[in-house]
C-alpha cells in the first residue's frame, strides 16, 4: 500500500502543490505530480485526495482552480474531470468505489454538495445542505461509507451524516443528521 498526500508552497508569488506517494512506513517518498497556480492565490488549494486503487486512480479536489483532476497513480495522464464555476471550488472528496462515484462539497456555495462518475459523466449537484443550519460552514474531512450508502463529514465542529437515498441523485438526499455535537480537537 502507498500513502498520497499533497505539500502547498510558494515560490515568486506562484502558487504550486506537489503530489507525493510514500510506503506507509514512511519511506521511499516520491514526489509524482506537480501543479501550478498563478492565476489567483499565493498558494494552490489542492484539499482533497482520494485513491481508487482498483481503477489506478488518483482523484483530486482543486479549490482554487475549481475543478476535479485525476490522474493515475504513478502521476501520469493528469486530466481535468470537471471544471466548476469560479466561485465553487470543491472542499475534500469522497469516494464510492463500488458505484464508481466522487462526492464534494462545495468551498463557496452555502453548504451544497455535488458529485460525478468517476469518468466525469453523471454530474449534479445537491442543495440546501438539508436545513440544518451548518449551511455558511465548510464540508471538511468527507468519506463515504457504502454498508451505510451515507456520506459523512464535519462541519462547524459537528459530525454529520447525509443518506443517499436513490441511486440515480435525482433528490436531494432525505436525511442530513447531526450525529455528534461539537467534534473540536
Amino acid at each position: 500500500g502507498k500513502i498520497y498526500f499533497a505539500k502547498l508552497f510558494t515560490t515568486g508569488g506562484t502558487g504550486q502543490t506537489t503530489i507525493w506517494k510514500t510506503d506507509l512506513n514512511g519511506a521511499n517518498p516520491a514526489n509524482i505530480l506537480q501543479i501550478n497556480d498563478s492565476s489567483c492565490c499565493p498558494t494552490t488549494g489542492i484539499w482533497g485526495l482520494v485513491v481508487h486503487p482498483g481503477d489506478g486512480k488518483l482523484f483530486i479536489a482543486d479549490t482554487n482552480g475549481s475543478r476535479i483532476l485525476a490522474s493515475n497513480l504513478d502521476g501520469s495522464n493528469l486530466v481535468t474531470l470537471r471544471q466548476l464555476s469560479n466561485n465553487i471550488g470543491p472542499y475534500s472528496i469522497a469516494l464510492d468505489e463500488t458505484n464508481r462515484r466522487l462526492y464534494w462539497g462545495h468551498h463557496n456555495a452555502n453548504g451544497n454538495f455535488s458529485f460525478i462518475n468517476t469518468d466525469g459523466s453523471g454530474y449534479g449537484t445537491w442543495t440546501n445542505c438539508g436545513g440544518l443550519g451548518y449551511c455558511n460552514d465548510f464540508p471538511y474531512d468527507l468519506t463515504f461509507h457504502p454498508g451505510k450508502n451515507s456520506l459523512y463529514y464535519v462541519a462547524a465542529g459537528n459530525l454529520i451524516k447525509l443518506e443517499i437515498n436513490d441511486t440515480d441523485h435525482t433528490q436531494n438526499p432525505a436525511i442530513w443528521q447531526v450525529i455528534s455535537g461539537e467534534v473540536n480537537n
